[in-house]
């Protein structure tokens, strides 16, 4: 599902951003998603904004999230949240700042429960 207000309408005062976004990744098990599908931010981004969120949960599923960015040699973790109960649709944002030249942000999603199932929209919005 599309987002119909993108993280980059918040970020005012964070520069002319670059932004990446994948929709409507299908989940079954614990998954971890690339916010670019390929390849790497051009130029690299150290801070920003992302957003995630769930369109689709399944009744019987928890999810829980870790946020991790990389230069291609150091790896963060830039957020670590706790599962939610299930059934419950999450959508989360979060600013960061880095001292690296990311090139590239990951959500790490661990999906529990009896039935794993979900469907989730991310998003970036960095710059330089």
């Amino acid at each position: 599902m599309a987002f119909a207000k993108s993280v980059q309408a918040t970020t005012l005062g964070f520069g002319a951003g670059v932004s990446y976004k994948r929709e409507d990744v299908a989940l079954t098990a614990t998954t971890t998603v690339d916010v670019q599908a390929a390849g790497s931010f051009s130029p690299p981004i150290s801070r920003g904004k992302y957003r995630i969120r769930q369109s689709v949960a399944n009744a019987a599923t928890t999810f829980q999230l870790k946020v991790t960015a990389t230069d291609g040699t150091t790896t963060v973790v830039l957020a670590n949240y706790p599962a939610n109960a299930a059934g419950e649709l999450c959508d989360m944002m979060d600013e960061f700042a880095t001292d690296l030249n990311l090139t590239k942000l990951s959500f790490i999603c661990t999906l529990g429960g009896a039935t794993t199932t979900t469907t989730i929209d991310v998003e970036v919005v960095g710059v330089q």
